[in-house]
C-alpha cells in the first residue's frame, strides 16, 4: 500500500474531484451520459423506458407506454387497367395527375403517398410545373421511389434531403443500416418544392416476409420508408428534430407519438396480415365517385400501382403495405411521462462536498475488513437515498453522486491508513542513528561487579 501523511484529507480530495469531474462532463460527454442513463435506469427501474438527456434543461425522465391503439385502416386509389379510358393513359400522365391533386386537395385532402414512381417519357414540361403546383398545395406529398446502393452514387435527392435526419443524430450503431445511394428508374420525378420522398423497396437487399426495412443510410442521411415518412408527415413532426432513432430499440415519432420497434438493421417486424384496407379505383377522383367519409377518417391516403400490366413489384409493394402501414401506426404510444427534475447548480456542488468529507471521515478508521464493510455500507445508503429522491421527482445528477462514496472507498483501501504520529514515529526511527559498538562495552563493563 502506499503510505501518505494525510489518508483521510487525501481520500476527500479524490472523491471531490471524481464527483466534479463527472458532474462537469455529464450530458456533454456521450459515455459519461450512457453510464448516468444506466444508473437513473438502475436505480428508477425503469431504464427501458427513460426520455430526457440528464441536464439541467432537458432531465431523464420515466415514460408509461400504453397499448397499440385501435386504427383505421389505410386508403388506398389504386390504378386498375383503366377499362373506361379516363386517363390518357397509364400510368396517368402529369396533365391527369394535375387534376386528381387539385380534386383531392379542394375535397379537403391535405396529405398524400404515391407508392409508384413518378417517371414518364418526354412528359410535357408545362404539365409537370402545374402538377408540382398541385401538389406543393397539400401540406405534404409524399413520393416513392426504389432506392438501391449503386456503383454510380448519386448525393441525396432533394425530396429525401426533406424527409430525412443527420446520421450523426443516430443512437447506437447505425453502421448496420443498409446504404443506398440512387434511385432506380431514368429521370424520376422529384414532385414539388415542399415534396418528401420515402423509399418503397430497397432494390439491393433482399425482401422477407415477416419484416420490412424503415430506414436507410444515403450518405451523411437516414431516410425512412414511405408509411414512416408519410405518417411524420401527417403527425406534423419536423424528421430532424421530432424523430428520434434508437438503433435495436425504436423509432420514437415526437413526444407522444408512435414508439416503433426495430432491429438493429431498422427492420420492423409486420404483424401477421392480411390487414384490411379501404381500397377505390384511382378512376373515382375524376368521375366524383369517391365514397362518404372515405378522406374523412384518420388515415393515410395512399396512390398505388395494382395493374396487371405493370410492374410486378409495384402489386407486390401494394398488397404489403397496409401491414407496414400497421406496423408504423399501431406500435405502443406515450400515456404518460413524469419527468426527474436536477436541484440547482450550487446544490449539488455542496452535496458532492458534504458527501466526499463524511465518507473520508467515516472510512479513514479501523482494519481492511472494517473498512470494506463501511464502504458497501456508505455506497448502499447513498444508492437508496438517490432511489428515493427519483421517486419524489427531484435527485441530483445519480452517477456524481455514486461515484463520489466509490472514489473514497477506493482511495482509503488503496492508501495506508495509519495515522500521521505513526508515520512520523515510524520516520524518526528509522533516522535515529546507531549506537557505537565501543559504547556498548563500556555499559557492559560498567554494569559488571568486582569482587
Amino acid at each position: 500500500m502506499l503510505r501518505v501523511d494525510h489518508p483521510r484529507l487525501t481520500a476527500a480530495v479524490v472523491s471531490l474531484g471524481a464527483g466534479l469531474l463527472v458532474l462537469a462532463t455529464g450530458p456533454a460527454l456521450d459515455v459519461v451520459k450512457r453510464a448516468d442513463r444506466a444508473v437513473f435506469g438502475f436505480l428508477s427501474g425503469k431504464s427501458g423506458e427513460l426520455v430526457g438527456n440528464g441536464s439541467v434543461e432537458d432531465p431523464w425522465g420515466v415514460e408509461t407506454l400504453g397499448p397499440p391503439p385501435a386504427i383505421e385502416p389505410p386508403r388506398v386509389f389504386y390504378l386498375d387497367d383503366n377499362p373506361d379510358q379516363y386517363f390518357e393513359r397509364m400510368p396517368p400522365p402529369p396533365s391527369d395527375l394535375m387534376v386528381v391533386m387539385a380534386r383531392l386537395e379542394a375535397a379537403g385532402l391535405d396529405h398524400v403517398g404515391f407508392g409508384y414512381p413518378l417517371q414518364w417519357e418526354s412528359p410535357d414540361t408545362l404539365a409537370i410545373e402545374t402538377m408540382r403546383r398541385a401538389m406543393d398545395r397539400f401540406d405534404r406529398a409524399v413520393i416513392g421511389y426504389v432506392v438501391k446502393d449503386s456503383t454510380a452514387p448519386e448525393p441525396v435527392v432533394p425530396p429525401f434531403l426533406r424527409a430525412s435526419m443527420p446520421y450523426g443524430e443516430v443512437d447506437g450503431d447505425g453502421t448496420k443500416l443498409p446504404v443506398v445511394n440512387s434511385i432506380r428508374g431514368i429521370a424520376p420525378e422529384f414532385g414539388g418544392k415542399e415534396s418528401w420522398a420515402g423509399f418503397t423497396r430497397i432494390e439491393t437487399e433482399e425482401g422477407e416476409a415477416n419484416r420490412a426495412y424503415l430506414l436507410a443510410r444515403w450518405s451523411d442521411r437516414v431516410v425512412f420508408s414511405l408509411p414512416l415518412a408519410l405518417e411524420i408527415a401527417r403527425l406534423g413532426l419536423s424528421p430532424e428534430e421530432d424523430v428520434r432513432v434508437r438503433m435495436g430499440k425504436d423509432i420514437r415519432l415526437g413526444s407522444d407519438g408512435p414508439r416503433i420497434p426495430i432491429d438493429f438493421r431498422g427492420r420492423v417486424d409486420l404483424p401477421d396480415g392480411p390487414i384490411e384496407r379501404e381500397a377505390v379505383p384511382a378512376t373515382t377522383v375524376i368521375s366524383d365517385e369517391i365514397p362518404e367519409g372515405f378522406l374523412d377518417a384518420d388515415a393515410p391516403v395512399f396512390f398505388t400501382d395494382e395493374r396487371l400490366l405493370g410492374d410486378k413489384a409495384d402489386r407486390q409493394w401494394a398488397e404489403r403495405m397496409p401491414r407496414v402501414d400497421a406496423a408504423v401506426r399501431g406500435a405502443p404510444r406515450t400515456v404518460g411521462k413524469s419527468a426527474v427534475s436536477r436541484p440547482s447548480q450550487m446544490a449539488e456542488l455542496f452535496g458532492i462536498l458534504g458527501l466526499s468529507l463524511i465518507g473520508a471521515s467515516l472510512l479513514g478508521k479501523g482494519g481492511l475488513l472494517k473498512r470494506l464493510g463501511l464502504s458497501v455500507v456508505l455506497i448502499g445508503l447513498v444508492a437508496g437515498a438517490l432511489a428515493i429522491c427519483i421517486r419524489s421527482g427531484v435527485a441530483p445528477m445519480p452517477l456524481a453522486f455514486l461515484t463520489v462514496p466509490v472514489a473514497t472507498a477506493f482511495s482509503v483501501l488503496l492508501f495506508d491508513t495509519e495515522s500521521r504520529v505513526e508515520v512520523v514515529r515510524a520516520k524518526a526511527a528509522k533516522k535515529a542513528p546507531a549506537e557505537p559498538k565501543a559504547a556498548k562495552k563500556a555499559k557492559r563493563r560498567k554494569g559488571k561487579r568486582r569482587p
